[in-house]
């Protein structure tokens, strides 16, 4: 379907050329400005009919916010218009291919101009992830390469433009499917780390000429813990390249560079940042939710000892204790992992209502189990300890009658001791709400503790959880402790604060409707989200950026925390200072 022909005028100034390009909802034209005589490159945007609307107001906001970014490596864009039923894009007219085209033509990048090619794209993505803006569709096709070899990103927030107004909240995803983070697949949200994650895919492309394997040629691949590697396909892609794209893809986001500009500083200066801190898993082996307070297992899933609690036993007849070794660690003192793969001790103790919870998630696991309450352990005593048990009863009264008489009531008591401590081991669980990792100053602790109580499960709670897990590292492993104490002193308060207005806008957000006035309302809080998150992620950054420091740390890196922490500080203000105006009441009359 042809939409505008050649010599089409748009508002008396733009005259269509040709069509250079089509994607599955827009249309891109060479075309004339005739106002100020040069070449432009018109967009025309056709979503589906249903969401018309929605997209005329989402790409009128999105122009608004992507206008003032300036960068060499962003295809500007210059005007917003609108023909007809339709709504186009005036944006500067590259005379090129997109990478996709080149690496299809040409082959595939050599390693030194695919980590070039990266530090401009990451370079991009930084300025705008600094502004709140995230691009959601990073691939090789909006990558836009000119005759002189200068890369650039283009389509900024236009897979938000061209989809429903509700496509951006929890549960929807945004972007090309092939190219998105494991976690938007899952229905979470995006961040600055999802556009990393992508970056890393698209430079795996750009070196080998494919994804890793994908069960479909329109599905992502496979997610890999380490990310992939594609040095395991092109022995000729440098070990320090093959690191730093692993980490970029990384499953977990929290595995990846916390930032655009982190992955830039690993791509510009080889071995710099290529590997995560290493840090305490800061996730519950119980319900693998992110835990700030660094527990064996969470408050909710371990709560104070209650007389409903119930125990979580194994059923599996091959677990071995190497297996429970290897997923949860040490053992509390008093179990042992071969007791608890035999099924006589607990696994752990959980709250009544979370055990059915607790028992699917293990068995997902590959460890299947069931749960007793605490005051029916003794049903559990294997029938081998009872005729122990009984049997110690029964020769001791023998003893008794036959060759002395005080065995009578010696042989109660050790049969007594014997049930006691079978049921005294069937309540001693082999993992317990024990700290991981390296504590901090009570005072802060106890902030740690308060927030961790308030914060539900989801983005806060884990950006939280982040700042906090590396703080400790970075409290505990300094040659000087008295600078990063006083320096973690003043970040816990001010993420903890971000963490409770970062979970308050998205519960705003999720209370807004999608009408017209719900998505203009819903652009600017999505943006104030967006900076806000931003915000803990470069925090993020500053912390691992101290901790690969050797020594006692950087006084210029230090100082931008500082930095980076107050602009926290300032974005959790403006969040509630209108919160507090949007829930004020109108006053009548």
């Amino acid at each position: 379907m042809s939409y505008l022909t050649p010599g089409t005028m748009l508002t008396g100034r733009y005259r269509i050329n040709q069509e250079i390009g089509r994607g599955g909802h827009s249309v891109v034209y060479a075309a004339h400005d005739l106002e100020l005589d040069t070449e432009v490159a018109v967009k025309l945007l056709v979503p589906p009919p249903a969401t018309q609307e929605l997209a005329r107001e989402r790409l009128r906001r999105e122009v608004l916010a992507v206008r003032h970014l300036s960068h060499p490596h962003i295809v500007p864009i210059y005007d917003f218009l609108t023909h007809g039923p339709w709504q186009c894009l005036v944006l500067k007219l590259i005379v090129g291919q997109d990478l996709e085209q080149r690496v299809q033509s040409q082959g595939p990048l050599p390693a030194e101009a695919a980590a070039a090619l990266g530090i401009d794209i990451a370079a991009a993505l930084a300025l705008a992830h600094r502004e709140g803006i995230l691009h959601r569709d990073v691939k090789p096709r909006n990558i836009l390469i000119d005759r002189g070899g200068t890369a650039a990103l283009t389509d900024f927030g236009s897979a938000r433009i061209l989809t429903a107004g509700t496509m951006t909240e929890t549960g929807a995803l945004v972007g090309t499917l092939a190219y998105s983070a494991p976690e938007l697949l899952t229905g979470q949200r995006a961040d600055a780390r999802s556009d990393v994650f992508a970056l890393g895919l698209t430079l795996y492309f750009a070196l080998l000429g494919r994804l890793p394997p994908q069960g479909s040629p329109h599905l992502p691949p496979s997610p890999r813990e380490d990310g992939y590697h594609p040095r395991a396909e092109a022995a000729e892609v440098p070990e320090w390249l093959d690191q730093v794209i692993a980490r970029a893809t990384a499953a977990d986001p929290a595995s990846r560079f916390p930032t655009a500009e982190s992955l830039r500083l690993a791509l510009t200066e080889p071995g710099f940042a290529g590997e995560p801190i290493a840090v305490s898993d800061s996730r519950c082996l119980m319900c693998g939710e992110p835990d700030p307070e660094g527990l064996t297992v969470c408050g909710r899933c371990g709560g104070p000892d209650q007389s409903t609690d119930h125990l979580i036993f194994l059923a599996g007849h091959e677990l071995t204790g190497e297996q429970l070794i290897l997923r949860f660690g040490r053992a509390a003192p008093g179990a042992t992992h071969r007791a608890v793969a035999e099924g006589l001790q607990p696994l752990a103790r959980v709250p009544a209502p979370l055990a059915d919870a607790a028992l699917d998630r293990l068995a997902a696991r590959g460890f299947p189990g069931r749960s007793v309450p605490v005051g029916q352990v003794w049903r559990l005593i294997p029938l081998r300890l009872w005729a122990v048990i009984l049997a110690s009863l029964g020769i001791g009264l023998w003893a008794g009658r036959a060759v002395d008489p005080r065995l009578l009531w010696t042989a109660p008591a050790v049969a007594g001791l014997l049930l006691i401590g079978a049921i005294g081991a069937g309540r001693n669980p082999l993992v317990r709400r024990t700290p991981r990792g390296p504590r901090l100053p009570p005072e802060t602790e106890g902030q740690i503790v308060a927030t961790a109580a308030e914060l539900p499960a989801g983005p806060a709670r884990a950006l939280f959880t982040g700042v906090v897990r590396l703080a400790r590292v970075l409290g505990s492993d300094s040659a000087d402790p008295q600078g990063p104490a006083t320096l973690v002193s003043e970040v816990i308060p001010v993420a903890a604060r971000g963490a409770r207005e970062l979970s308050r806008l998205d519960e705003a957000l999720a209370e807004l409707d999608t009408s017209a006035a719900g998505v203009s309302m819903r652009g600017d809080l999505e943006q104030q989200r967006d900076r806000l998150v931003q915000r803990f992620l470069e925090i993020q950054a500053g912390l691992q950026r101290l901790l690969a420091v050797v020594g006692a740390g950087d006084p210029e890196v230090e100082g931008e925390l500082r930095g980076l922490t107050g602009a926290l500080g300032r974005e959790a203000q403006a969040w509630a200072e209108v919160e507090q105006t949007r829930r004020a009441p109108v006053p009548l009359g």
